[in-house]
């Protein structure tokens, strides 16, 4: 910074001076904190005959905002920036908050491509990468450089077609550099179009797509398609389920088919809306079409127990609320619609549907001690969810004898067989964990040394329980009684010979 004084007298400098050091003072800023700081910013090109960039190398208050343009020269073109900043943006916007140091890089491309418009809109050409993030031309240029041109139309126009080395609608299109090439892109106004439905959607299952799918056509009024116009789909009154897709851009034939929509909620008619983005044509409206309550779905069905574990006579309630895959409850299915397997020796009455829209109940019933995985099919659809049911024993209701009754055998010897009994519950399952008393109820006289193998015993899984026993220093006839809970005892005889 420079201060020119010329011949102002010296007392005046100073009296400026003292100001300008005296107002930094009051903010507690030094003279020099005053002055605006600078960042540098360095360019580099590459290859240097590539082109230029503006502005160039320089020193840049910071704060403030600066468009880099990268320019190509002749037979070149702009590739990308590397360094303090990567991408192909051209302008490149920055913001001056610290030293920069970026590369322009170019591709030499070697044949002239002219670029022409017609009507009101701009063609981008940026050069194509392959896989690797490199150009796709050797380092010195013989090979041809693939670009990508995109017409971009004004607001209010719309691309119709390219012509001259290229023709036709695609866009943005690929092309190779390897000759020289001039291509015109065309662009007409969109408020001339005629914007139609081409394809009615249908009456179609909740939750499933859209069939036939809904389309639309945009043209001009010469009848040349438009590509690239944003068409949306909305209910007049609803809407898609999640997962529609609802915005569709008009393909190379002006078509937009809307293959993913989709409505959950079934019953009334619906009619389908659709806006063209960004152009002036009025919005249009599909015929009215129902949604009908869909088949059933496995996934949004379900069936579940009200018991989990009962005592084997007693019954549990299975539920079964049918859905389709939009959600709507399914009514008005018969008993013979529903299968069930997996059941063992358990009965289910037939299935019957309630006052609850979707909603169907039945029982279970088993005397058997057993535990189920119930699957259910409705027409032959398995239903995801499967209901695990435990049959336990009920409690005790008979105790028999199984064996070593009426064995005989020397004194002072142990039996062959041990003395065993079963206990069941009323319906002849084994009940487990039941304690059975041994004891020996009657011996010849003046018999000692007779003794059990145990008193005290608990039934295993199939209900049984036993005891060794040995028999004193007398013959004759010996006693063993087996008690549990008010059950009747058994009684158990062995002989001991002379």
């Amino acid at each position: 910074m420079r201060l020119l004084f010329g011949t102002v007298p010296a007392v005046l400098v100073f009296l400026i001076l003292s100001g300008i050091i005296s107002g930094c003072d009051s903010t507690g800023a030094s003279f020099e904190e005053a002055i605006p700081s600078e960042f540098n910013l360095q360019i580099t090109v590459e290859p240097e005959e590539g082109g230029t960039v503006s502005p160039d190398n320089g020193s840049f208050i910071s704060g403030s905002q600066l468009d880099l343009t990268a320019t190509a020269s002749d037979e070149y073109l702009f590739d990308s920036w590397s360094g303090d900043h990567e991408g192909s943006q051209n302008p490149l916007r920055l913001s001056v908050n610290r030293d920069f140091v970026i590369t322009a890089h170019f591709v030499r491309v070697g044949f002239p491509l002219t670029l022409d418009v017609t009507g009101n809109g701009k063609v981008v050409e940026e050069v194509v990468r392959d896989s690797t993030s490199a150009p796709n031309t050797t380092a010195n240029g013989d090979e041809p450089v693939r670009v990508k041109l995109e017409a971009i139309p004004d607001e209010g126009w719309v691309f119709t077609g390219w012509s001259g080395d290229h023709e036709g609608n695609e866009n943005p299109m690929i092309i190779s550099r390897d000759r020289a090439k001039s291509i015109v892109a065309t662009f007409e106004e969109s408020a001339p179009s005629i914007f139609e439905i081409v394809q009615q959607p249908s009456s179609t299952p909740a939750g499933q797509k859209i069939s036939p799918s809904p389309a639309v056509k945009i043209t001009n009024q010469t009848g040349v398609a438009i590509q690239g116009v944003e068409v949306k789909a909305e209910l007049r009154s609803g809407s898609f389920s999640s997962g529609s897709t609802q915005t569709i851009s008009t393909d190379h034939n002006g078509i937009a088919e809307f293959r993913d929509l989709k409505i959950n909620r079934a019953g009334g008619s619906y009619r389908i809306r659709f806006t063209a983005s960004g152009t002036a044509l009025e919005d249009i409206e599909s015929s009215s079409f129902s949604i009908q309550i869909g088949p059933v779905d496995a996934k949004n069905s379900q069936f579940n127990s009200s018991e989990s574990s009962l005592i084997v006579g007693n019954e549990a309630e299975l539920l079964i609320r049918l859905k389709d895959a939009g959600g709507n409850d399914i009514s008005g299915r018969s008993p013979d619609q529903f299968q069930f397997s997996g059941a063992g020796r358990a009965e289910i009455d037939p299935v019957k549907e309630t006052d609850e829209p979707g909603l169907y109940k039945t029982v279970i019933y088993s005397s058997a001690a057993e535990s189920l995985r119930i699957v259910l099919s409705v027409n032959r659809e398995e239903i995801q969810d499967k209901v695990d049911i435990r049959f336990e024993h009920g409690p005790p209701y008979s105790m028999e004898k199984v064996s070593g009754d009426g064995q005989s055998t020397g004194s002072n010897e142990e039996i062959s067989e041990p003395l065993t009994v079963r206990v069941e519950d009323r319906f002849g399952n084994p009940v487990a964990g039941e304690r059975v008393s041994f004891s020996i109820v009657n011996a010849p006289r003046t018999a000692q040394g007779a003794t059990l193998g145990t008193e005290q015993a608990e039934t295993d899984s199939e209900g049984m329980a036993y005891t060794t026993f040995k028999t004193g220093n007398r013959h004759g006839q010996y006693r063993i009684e087996a008690r549990t809970g008010t059950l009747s005892p058994v009684v158990f005889s062995v002989r001991a010979r002379r």
